[in-house]
């Protein structure tokens, strides 16, 4: 069987042994296969190809038809005479080390005996791992040599297309030499609240996810083409590697194996009896995904690093993929108002979104941990419930045990933080009876009443170490003092509704009119907004609206009002002096 290298006949022809060997992973999953190839060969110092020049010895390959007959009554003496059969030997060695290191791969085609010149046949592109002339050889007549190579693809299929081209039978996708997919799961310090129940809390997990794959050097032919080795498929094999990552492995939260807190299918769904929670709790969301690309391209592979954190969904953050951490401070007073202080952290997680407002037809993936944060602290934190009151005063009230708070908070701060993707912030409560004027933040409600006291007479007497003191029969009249304390909302959240117009970017009120002003000053003061409620007020302090009270004997003084629209203070005061029947 004439065997050919880069198209070359060695003559006589080497011995081929092939061995195949199956790569596999531990649990059994075949990866790829790869092929041992020996070709144990003779040389003879005046006979065969590579040839030697009996008159200069240089040594060469033979392209006369003879190198690739089957025939050995063929092939021509060199001529060269017997003291003359090591140097012989040596340039015949040359030629095949040379023929053997020509870069990264040689072709060899192991032809069909019947067609002279070859055919059909075992074509495949090899590396050379080794090239070995023994000892035994003793560098005389004849003189062995051994060259191994390894292949995992062949050129074309010997038969009738058992294969595709620059594959094997095996038809594998990619070649590759040995894979790895390791999965960790750990438990987070960070906890989600059920705002149903503020005793019931539920755990975030981190999980690691780390593939690597290590590819082989497969070639379609020898050299190279634009600096780059002719690899089939033009894949090296880190991209050979990355190429089974991607289509072959699973990468992505949801391929997560079965484990303590995963249910055989292996989705993330974690069950009752571990976590303890209500059906319909125990779906998880992914968030915050981080991934890590790896690449040797002298090494041949390719690894891929994914974190990322699940948590549940459902009743918890009501689904916004957040962490929410609170704590409260409780001031109980025995006599007066108690007061609660509610502390929290937002701390947004990445989910990620495609951003196609950039230049025509570029999408962009883009975090959201800044946004997923705003959205749960501004539409789910800060939105009124059906009972009334923010779930932020309901957190409050259910933390501090309160029967009732007050829903309007006394005080806010709030901290930002958009690359972090973090909102702070600090809410003071407390226990003060509601509010009866509108958006009103605070109100003070004060009646002082004086009843009647005798009237007397104090007249000095000369002599006398006191005064002659003498109870005229009478007495003085009964005295009531109303006074409002009321802070409105701030000036920015009035202001605009009142006014309908917004301030320049000057700072100043440049579209200011007569009745403008006077509508901010005057006509939208809270005693005249909110009238029916100042009304009760004064109708329910006014002594002329009890029993005993002689209707035409009561009278007030000048109620005196104080408005400034830009802080939102009010107050208001007025006294009535009145008599009763007894």
């Amino acid at each position: 069987m004439p065997v050919k290298v880069n198209g070359q006949y060695l003559v006589p022809a080497p011995l081929v042994d092939f061995n195949k060997t199956y790569l596999s992973s531990e649990n059994g999953e075949t990866l790829g296969s790869e092929y041992s190839i020996t070709l144990a060969g003779t040389i003879l110092p005046n006979k065969g190809n590579p040839i030697v020049d009996s008159g200069t010895f240089l040594s060469s390959f033979s392209q006369d038809s003879w190198a690739s007959s089957k025939s050995p009554d063929d092939d021509p003496n060199h001529g060269v005479g017997l003291d003359d059969s090591l140097l012989s030997l040596m340039g015949k060695q040359e030629q095949i080390r040379k023929l053997f290191s020509n870069g990264q791969s040689v072709d060899v085609e192991i032809l069909d005996l019947n067609l002279s010149g070859g055919g059909s046949g075992i074509k495949f592109v090899g590396r050379v791992d080794s090239i070995n002339f023994p000892s035994e050889g003793r560098w005389v007549n004849p003189c062995p040599y051994t060259v191994n190579l390894s292949t995992s693809s062949f050129k074309e299929s010997v038969g009738n297309g058992e294969f595709t081209d620059n594959h094997s039978e095996d038809e594998f996708q990619y070649f590759i030499r040995s894979a790895s997919d390791s999965w960790s799961l750990s438990e987070d310090d960070a906890q989600l609240y059920d705002f149903s129940n503020t005793d019931q809390t539920a755990k975030t997990f981190t999980v690691t996810h780390a593939v690597n794959v290590v590819g082989q050097a497969v070639y379609e032919s020898t050299g190279v083409t634009s600096g780059v080795p002719n690899y089939v498929n033009s894949l090296a094999p880190w991209q050979q590697a990355s190429g089974y990552a991607y289509t072959q492995m699973d990468i992505g939260a949801t391929n997560v194996v079965s484990g303590i807190y995963f249910n055989a299918s292996g989705t993330l769904v974690f069950g009752d009896s571990f976590l303890g929670n209500s059906a319909g709790l125990n779906n998880y969301i992914v968030a915050d995904r981080k991934i890590t690309e790896d690449i040797d391209v002298a090494g041949g592979s390719y690894s891929i690093n994914e974190t990322f954190r699940i948590f549940p969904s459902g009743s918890y953050n009501n689904g916004y993929p957040v962490i929410h951490t609170t704590e409260a401070s409780i001031n109980r007073a025995e006599n007066g108002i108690s007061s609660v202080s509610i502390n929290g952290d937002i701390v947004g997680l990445n989910t990620y979104e495609i951003e196609t407002s950039g230049a025509p037809g570029v999408n962009r993936l883009v975090a959201n941990k800044m946004k997923n944060a705003r959205d749960y602290y501004v539409n789910y934190l800060n939105s009124d419930v059906a009972s009334g009151g923010t779930r932020i005063y309901h957190l409050a009230r259910q933390m501090g045990e309160f029967t009732w708070l007050h829903p309007e908070y006394l005080s806010k701060t709030e901290g930002i933080n958009p690359k972090q993707g973090t909102i702070n912030y600090s809410y003071s409560f407390n226990d003060r009876p509601p509010h009866i004027i509108p958006n009103s933040i605070s109100e003070d409600i004060n009646v002082s009443d004086v009843y009647p006291g005798q009237i007397i007479s104090s007249v000095p007497v000369i002599g006398r170490n006191q005064p002659v003191i003498q109870f005229l029969n009478a007495r003085t009249g009964y005295k009531r003092t109303l006074s409002l304390n009321v802070q409105m909302k701030p000036f920015v959240e009035n202001w605009l509704a009142d006014t309908g117009v917004i301030i320049a970017a000057s700072g100043f009120w440049n579209g200011a009119t007569d009745t403008l002003i006077n509508n901010w000053t005057s006509t939208n003061k809270p005693s005249v907004l909110s009238a029916t409620e100042f009304t009760k007020i004064f109708d329910a302090v006014n002594p002329a609206n009890e029993v005993g009270v002689v209707s035409n004997r009561v009278f007030y003084s000048a109620p005196n009002e104080s408005w400034n629209p830009k802080t939102g203070s009010y107050t208001y005061s007025i006294t009535w002096d009145y008599e009763k029947t007894t």
